[in-house]
């Protein structure tokens, strides 16, 4: 099936202009993934199969993470931005062609299978490693580097849970008429380099490349636990002014 780049970025711009804000994905993995799509249009290859490619890119990607070797990081987080390049090629295919429910659901669920996982693999990565920056402050305080075997834990637990939240605040906001959505927080420069949608996996290939994995999975999971407690303070907040409202 031929298509034109133009063709491919005008479907792009009709449905997903929105995404400019994703600095990252809009600048370099868009029009990467522009030249891809050609590629899999003209061997006439689903956007349901490039998805399943995405999510099994992305799990190899995030199990290389485990292994705590220093090139083989590198790998993982190069897998994991490949998975997300990927991501962008099969809406490319989609809008080309026909969306559909199944590929929808797999979108929505590989992105979070993606990071939820290499956030896991990773701490469990650096947990066999003793040539860490924080090395010295974790013997200091009696711990030693087995400890981000749960640091990874929990940002991945953060994170999913934050998802869970929101998504469950959108179904029941749909239940009940009138009911809007929580406004967006003005979070564009955090979102823009640890959210999946933002340059999460490319940050983590420098702090792959610079050895200091460690720090990066630190500061992700302050980042998202932060997120987590602020995304269920917002909903319970929005929640009894709701009731408020309607009590009155």
């Amino acid at each position: 099936m031929k298509v034109s780049i133009d063709e491919l970025k005008k479907r792009y711009l009709e449905t997903k202009a929105n995404e400019k804000g994703w600095i990252w994905t809009y600048y370099v993995r868009r029009p990467i993934s522009y030249y891809l799509a050609i590629f899999f249009l003209y061997f006439d290859i689903s956007a349901n199969k490039v998805t399943l490619l995405f999510i099994f890119t992305g799990i190899i990607g995030s199990l290389l993470l485990a292994v705590g070797d220093y090139t083989i990081s590198i790998s993982g987080a190069l897998l994991i931005e490949l998975a997300i390049i990927l991501d962008c090629v099969d809406g490319n295919i989609a809008r080309v062609k026909r969306p559909t429910v199944l590929g929808n659901t797999l979108d929505t669920w590989g992105g979070e299978i993606i990071l939820v996982l290499s956030m896991s693999m990773l701490g469990i990565g650096l947990s066999v490693k003793d040539d860490l920056l924080t090395i010295t402050i974790l013997r200091e305080w009696g711990l030693d580097s087995s400890i981000y075997v749960y640091i990874g834990f929990f940002a991945a637990l953060s994170t999913l849970g934050a998802w869970a939240a929101k998504n469950n605040w959108q179904v029941i906001i749909k239940r009940i008429d009138g009911l809007i959505s929580m406004p967006r927080r003005n979070t564009f420069i955090i979102e823009n380099i640890f959210h999946y949608s933002g340059a999460y996996s490319i940050t983590m290939l420098v702090f792959a490349v610079l050895n200091l994995l460690d720090i990066f999975l630190s500061l992700v999971f302050i980042v998202y636990t932060i997120n987590l407690g602020a995304t269920l303070f917002s909903i319970v907040k929005r929640a009894r002014e709701l009731d408020n409202n309607y009590g009155s």
